[in-house]
């Protein structure tokens, strides 16, 4: 039994060998050291401008991400920032989703072999005029999920998003490990909305607790004094602004405001936003733009451009707003499929004349050796024929449904998440609502009861038939 088992142990020796020099082999990356020191980042020790472009994997197809990367570094640029889904990596509980365009991991694995830095806003909601700026619809379903609070139905959902997104990234910072991971957002635009400090520490912890210790994290809101205090301490405050705005008045706003802090514009809006109804694409002046980040470059500003390259709202993911000082005098629109946003990138992959202007602007300050960027190839479709087609039969439910079967009778409308649609479209076919402005009714009505409003509601025949407090108005 002796001999035996001393057999075995010599004949494991040779295996023993080979993974000692497999090991001895494999190059781990050093770990670096990005922080904030006063009015400068530093990396490795050195004062560091971050130079950054946003590029949204989730609207760009994964094999175009190195095309883009690369184009964005041959502008001049060192780092790329990306927003992170929470919605569609996490379509319903406790289903996740980080395949294809969703592959997170590869995109930033790419940003590093290309030898760019990485900035992630992985926030529970990241607006990006993306479908529901990125909350999971189902959360609204939960009355007591209060959107962007510490309410513990709301939290909750995000901090098991965490427990599958972080361990994906934790080992791409770049202190410890030396990934390209330098900066983390922990709410975006929150001084926008609310001052909920718990909320905020909790984003932090959610961070903490799963390892992500060693990356400064930042907030991001408007160049104004009224978000000032609604950021917790030890999280770098940054700016959101216009390119076109002359960036004289807010760096010196924020220095004066932020004397020992980087100046950081995390948002450098170099182009803006199509939506349904407008005239046209947005154009906004290049030229203008190019003055500007020359005074942010020769002032050692660090600047995100939002976007660098936008991309295409795939699918339904394109989000909605309301314009209007006021939620009830506010007037809906929608954005439209492409993301082009105007900016220095389209969303075809070619160079626009912005991309030219600041790619000059930069190279005076810090020379760029890699070569200029061409435009993307094209491909030939040729005519494409309709051959088949489908004509709802509107009488038929299993057409109708979402579901493919019938869905449950309400009283009145019920929003999509009602029927744990994520997006797209519903139809109501049984019920109809239309509030209109009846005069010569309210003339004589008036007459009868002063109080009667200006409108009132007209329902169609299915309704009259249900049973209704207060009682539908029998009209014609």
């Amino acid at each position: 039994k002796r001999k035996e088992t001393t057999m075995k142990y010599h004949a494991s020796l040779p295996f023993i060998a080979l993974f000692l020099c497999l090991v001895a082999t494999v190059k781990f990356a050093e770990a670096g050291s990005f922080k904030i020191n006063g009015p400068n980042f530093e990396l490795d020790g050195k004062p560091f401008v971050i130079r950054s472009g946003s590029i949204h994997y989730f609207r760009v197809r994964p094999e175009q991400w190195e095309d883009r990367l690369t184009k964005l570094k041959s502008m001049g640029l060192n780092t790329v920032q990306t927003y992170v889904p929470w919605n569609t990596h996490n379509p319903q509980p406790n289903v996740y989703d980080f395949t294809g365009m969703l592959d997170i991991l590869q995109f930033i694995k790419i940003a590093q072999r290309l030898g760019l830095f990485v900035i992630v806003r992985a926030t529970p909601y990241i607006c990006a005029e993306y479908e529901g700026g990125g909350i999971p619809p189902w959360i609204q379903k939960d009355p007591e999920a209060e959107f962007r609070s510490s309410a513990p139905n709301f939290m909750n959902p995000f901090r098991k998003f965490m427990d599958v997104f972080v361990p994906k990234i934790r080992m791409l910072q770049y202190n410890r490990y030396g990934g390209p991971i330098i900066l983390l957002q922990l709410e975006n635009e929150y001084g926008y909305y609310g001052d909920d400090k718990i909320y905020q520490v909790q984003l932090r912890d959610a961070y903490l607790e799963r390892g992500m210790k060693d990356t400064p994290f930042f907030e991001s809101n408007g160049a104004a004094s009224f978000w000032v205090n609604s950021v917790i301490p030890g999280v770098l405050r940054t700016m959101n602004v216009d390119a076109g705005t002359d960036p004289k008045g807010y760096v010196s706003w924020y220095r004066s405001t932020f004397p020992n802090t980087p100046t950081f514009v995390t948002e450098w809006w170099d182009g803006w936003f199509d939506k349904w109804g407008q005239e046209g694409h947005n154009v906004r002046n290049g030229t203008l733009m190019a003055m500007n980040l020359d005074y942010l470059m020769a002032n050692n500003v660090s600047v995100n451009l939002y976007m660098f390259h936008g991309g295409t709202n795939y699918g339904f993911t394109s989000g909605g707003g309301a314009d209007g000082p006021v939620e009830a005098q506010a007037v809906y629109s929608a954005i439209v499929t492409s993301y082009d946003y105007n900016c220095a990138l389209n969303e075809s992959g070619d160079p626009s004349d912005k991309w030219y202007k600041f790619r000059s602007v930069i190279n005076k300050y810090y020379p760029i050796k890699e070569k200029s960027a061409v435009p993307s190839p094209k491909g030939n479709y040729g005519t494409v024929t309709m051959t088949e087609s489908f004509q709802f039969n509107w009488n038929d439910d299993n057409q109708l449904s979402v579901l493919g079967n019938r869905n449950a009778d309400t009283v009145g409308p019920r929003p999509m998440e009602h029927f744990n649609q994520n997006d797209g479209s519903n139809l109501v076919p049984s019920i109809s609502f239309m509030a209109v402005d009846l005069k010569i009714w309210n003339q004589k009505e008036t007459k009868k009861n002063p109080k009667k409003t200006n409108s009132i509601l007209i329902c169609s025949a299915p309704l009259k038939s249900m049973k209704y407090d207060p009682p539908c108005p029998n009209f014609q």
